[in-house]
């Protein structure tokens, strides 16, 4: 299955899951105290885009301005904790013990690591490799065939 397919079944699933968790939570901690660890890891979530929104925007600003190439570096540690604080901004205890996960540095490296050597592969056509055939090598399929061919009704 693709990579996007996979994708929209976990976003399509997530909502389930996420209240599965609060569910489950809920029942070891009670109402309250989830509906207050809900509240308290949005706010740190909002706390940590805050924090991590001013310098990156300050930066390329500033480096738009000198025309600076550096402002064109691949993105690094600063986008994973903006993703990091968006995923505990969301209500739901699975989508914060991800963003919690994306804050401990030795992860968000091999989580960044991954992402680079993904989009290097997708640029660099990793994934479809080329076969050059002679004109002795290859054959045309059937359906080819008949598609090229005009049928005996016309």
């Amino acid at each position: 299955m693709r990579l996007g397919k996979w994708i929209a079944i976990g976003v399509l699933a997530m909502p389930a899951i996420e209240i599965g968790g609060f569910i489950a939570i809920a029942a070891l901690i009670g109402l309250l105290w989830a509906l207050a660890l809900t509240v308290a890891t949005s706010l740190v979530g909002a706390l940590i885009l805050r924090h991590a929104g001013r310098p990156g925007l300050d930066g390329r600003n500033l480096a738009s301005r000198q025309d600076d190439a550096s402002s064109t570096a691949p993105p690094g540690n600063g986008l994973i904790i903006k993703v990091a604080g968006i995923l505990l901004l969301l209500p739901g205890f699975v989508t914060d013990i991800a963003g919690g996960l994306l804050l401990i540095p030795p992860l968000r490296r091999r989580v960044g690591a991954t992402i680079r050597r993904a989009i290097l592969a997708v640029a660099l056509h990793e994934e479809r490799p080329v076969v050059d055939l002679g004109p002795d090598e290859w054959r045309r399929g059937a359906d080819e065939d008949r598609s090229r061919t005009p049928s005996a009704n016309q």
